[in-house]
């Protein structure tokens, strides 16, 4: 449960499209989450993410890839609950995390924002959001 595989990453053109036309958006300490719940699909990952640090904030790869590492090690790390809920509702989630400021935050603020935001995402779809 403690893997991201290349099978867990959003990378359907199609499905990336629809996520940022129809989804939803969270914004949690510098860091935004926009998801898109798809109820009736059932599938060996319930859940599919995207990683982004835009261009305009960080002009060097090396920047950029560094803080989606450090988003993708804090969401490989809580990810269990929230795969266990959507597989027990048998639903398809679809997330985009944006890491939307210039500060540079070390790896604890990171995944406890990270944490929140799945944690927000754990209850809405206990609402039928």
């Amino acid at each position: 449960m403690h893997k991201f595989s290349k099978h867990e990453r959003l990378r359907s053109k199609k499905s990336i499209a629809e996520l940022f036309d129809k989804g939803k958006t969270i914004h949690v300490g510098g860091i935004k989450c926009m998801y898109l719940l798809k109820p009736g699909t059932a599938s060996a990952f319930p859940a599919k993410a995207l990683f982004v640090v835009p261009q305009r904030l960080f002009r060097k790869a090396v920047e950029r890839n560094f803080f989606k590492r450090r988003i993708k090690e804090a969401y490989r790390l809580h990810k269990g609950a929230l795969i266990k809920h959507l597989v027990e509702r048998q639903e398809l989630l679809l997330m985009a995390f944006i890491y939307n400021t210039k500060e540079r935050h070390n790896f604890t603020h990171i995944e406890s924002k990270i944490l929140l935001i799945l944690q927000r995402l754990e209850k809405g779809n206990e609402k039928g959001t």
